[in-house]
């Protein structure tokens, strides 16, 4: 069993000294505001019984756990996971703390993996390769759903660039890393991902990252969920083409990445989804915009 499965165990066997002796399960127990994606919770009773984020995190160290991988391999992938959420816990007081310090709470896997970075006692090649897969976690997923472009994944390129990783093995973490965070979700959605997910690492491993999605293609996998319930978005894009700034909307695209956008907006139609997002664009620049992140103002 890995450590840190072992710690969780621990922990809910009633042993908190635990989780004072690691930061990062402190982190995770001790959340005074839930953070929480809805699409892993499946009934209001499971959210009030529950520690989500520790659930989660609980789920994809299972996955790690069983997979056939080297020694080295699941070191480096177990310390992925276990900072990968820590930005959505901490208490209120640590939070403002954290605020206050520069950490990114809005884009949890920005703010995790500088929580995880202040946390780093010697740093090494090592240390830089795991701060890396925490801070682009989940974009593979994110690329398939149409929420992040391809050129996010740049810093996972930079790791071979710099010589702290080769291609294979960087092909060799990813694929497993995606398999935890995806199947942790849902095994099912695993399988309906895995071959996409391999295709956009064999993307990242070759610094083929020039060609993104065209603007329709990305706009139609935002909705993929809202087609598979019977929109018919070519007719409805059509609609939209003599009356919305289109060149706009595709600027937008290009220069932002989207959070769970369309579960969050699963009612709208395809014209409010982009005369909100338009809308969202207008905004005073410094102000949230909710769902959004702008490369720019991320980094």
């Amino acid at each position: 069993m890995l450590n840190a499965l072992a710690f969780i165990r621990s922990f809910r066997a009633g042993d908190t000294r635990v989780a004072a002796e690691h930061a990062w399960l402190s982190y995770i127990v001790s959340a005074e505001e839930r953070i929480v994606n809805f699409e892993r919770i499946h009934s209001i009773k499971e959210l009030a019984q529950a520690n989500p984020v520790l659930d989660y995190v609980e789920r994809t160290l299972q996955v790690l756990d069983r997979l056939e991988l080297s020694f080295w391999k699941k070191d480096v992938l177990e310390e992925v996971l276990i900072w990968s959420e820590v930005a959505k816990g901490g208490t209120s007081r640590e939070r403002i703390q954290w605020q206050e310090a520069g950490i990114h709470l809005f884009v949890h896997n920005r703010g995790s993996a500088q929580l995880y970075e202040s946390n780093v006692v010697n740093t090494s090649d090592k240390t830089a390769v795991i701060q890396t897969l925490i801070r682009t976690h989940g974009l593979i997923g994110q690329t398939i759903r149409g929420e992040v472009p391809l050129k996010e994944q740049e810093p996972l390129v930079a790791l071979m660039k710099e010589g702290k990783l080769s291609a294979e093995e960087l092909r060799s973490l990813l694929l497993p890393l995606n398999e935890c965070i995806i199947a942790g979700v849902s095994e099912t959605l695993w399988e309906s991902v895995r071959y996409e997910v391999e295709a956009i690492i064999e993307r990242i491993v070759t610094d083929s990252l020039e060609t993104e999605l065209s603007f329709p293609d990305r706009l139609a996998r935002i909705r993929s969920h809202s087609i598979q319930k019977g929109e018919n978005f070519e007719a409805e894009f059509a609609k939209l083409i003599d009356h919305v700034p289109m060149e706009a909307l595709a600027s937008l695209l290009e220069r932002t990445t989207l959070w769970f956008v369309e579960s969050a907006l699963q009612e709208f139609s395809l014209e409010q989804l982009v005369k909100y997002s338009l809308l969202s664009s207008s905004t005073k620049r410094g102000m949230s915009i909710p769902l959004f992140s702008t490369s720019a103002s991320s980094t």
